[in-house]
């Protein structure tokens, strides 16, 4: 895009020297020899327009460039979010997991397993065995 524009501008240059240097040579001739200035005039206006057309499209270029940019940071926060929620409940996950395996261990090593296991629940079970056996 950018070597269009520049390619651009090198012609536009070129053919207004062309343009100036042909119409200072024909300025003292003959008034018939019109027609090759008329057309490197229009030629130059032409490639004038293009030029400002890729310019145009340049800009909006340029605009969904940092559109798309912007949008990428913030889906890139995003993703960031996401990813530690993630990593926070999967740990979650596993101590619950952890937990609920050790509550729901056999009956005859729930108190061994309560007692050492730091389950939360270690209270309630508690409560149940009797007080002539240790929880």
């Amino acid at each position: 895009m950018f070597e269009e524009t520049a390619g651009m501008f090198a012609q536009v240059e070129h053919l207004k020297t062309l343009l100036l240097s042909d119409s200072s040579k024909k300025a003292g001739g003959d008034a018939g020899g019109s027609v090759e200035p008329d057309l490197a005039t229009a030629l130059v206006h032409s490639v004038e327009e293009e030029r400002d057309e890729l310019r145009l499209r340049q800009a909006e270029l340029s605009h969904t460039l940092k559109q798309l940019e912007a949008e990428n940071a913030e889906l890139q926060t995003t993703i960031g979010t996401l990813r530690e929620a993630l990593f926070a409940a999967e740990g979650h996950s596993q101590s619950v997991e952890e937990e609920v395996k050790v509550c729901k261990s056999p009956p005859d090593s729930v108190g061994e397993s309560i007692a050492f296991s730091g389950c939360p629940s270690a209270a309630f079970f508690c409560s149940f065995v009797p007080p002539d056996r240790s929880c």
